[in-house]
């Protein structure tokens, strides 16, 4: 008996399903493999500035004692005694002295100084601004931002994991954080249900993007 053949139609429709599917794996690998990119970035980044506040303590020896330091806030320990978390940002104190002493820039200055995105976005498309120009910020050798500001008694810091590239994305490459003064780094929001819900901070920005660092560390350093 002789073998049909199969019609043109069939054919192309057959060709038409491959093309679907191999096109849907394709963006799926693609997103994936960015959100590693992503992720691999933010961790690094975050790394550092652990790196940088511990050594700042140990410069300085700082430690959890009550520092004799005051400026009104009540006690004093900690990274909090040493000159990195002074209001006052200098070459000698503060975030720009922290910043520029202790990580290894290609640019640096006040507001997004060229290493920052002029505007952020949530995943929903919500524009929520960018850093304020009290923030000093530095771009680093890996392609990352990192911006600091002491406001409200803490040192307030913002990462961009790969600086001003798309897709300039709270919980995706944006990320806003504080430093204790234990020398250990946490969410200006612990709470992860609030990532990209307007919550802790002081402007849209550190609102919109409070609680993203803490989904991506509960779910084992993940970004989706």
């Amino acid at each position: 008996m002789k073998k049909q053949a199969f019609t043109l139609v069939e054919v192309l429709t057959t060709l038409a399903i491959i093309g679907i599917i191999a096109a849907l794996t394709l963006a799926s690998l693609i997103s994936g493999y960015q959100s590693k990119i992503y992720t691999s970035q933010v961790k690094k980044a975050y790394t550092e500035l652990v790196n940088a506040v511990q050594q700042v303590m140990i410069d300085e020896n700082a430690n959890d004692e009550i520092s004799e330091v005051s400026e009104g806030n009540g006690d004093i320990t900690g990274f909090y005694t040493t000159t990195a978390s002074l209001n006052t940002s200098d070459t000698h104190s503060g975030a720009q002295y922290f910043l520029s002493t202790y990580f290894k820039s290609i640019k640096k200055g006040y507001g997004t100084s060229g290493v920052m995105a002029s505007s952020y976005i949530t995943s929903f498309g919500k524009d929520i601004g960018t850093v304020d120009g009290n923030y000093y910020c530095i771009g680093l050798e890996t392609g990352s931002s990192v911006c600091m500001k002491f406001q409200n008694n803490i040192s307030k810091v913002v990462i961009d994991g790969n600086g001003k590239k798309a897709p300039n994305q709270s919980g995706k490459d944006l990320f806003v954080m504080k430093i204790n003064s234990d020398g250990s780094i946490s969410d200006l929001d612990e709470n992860a249900n609030n990532c990209e819900v307007s919550s802790a901070g002081d402007s849209n920005l550190e609102k919109y993007a409070s609680g993203c660092l803490t989904k991506i560390m509960t779910e084992g350093w993940k970004i989706k």
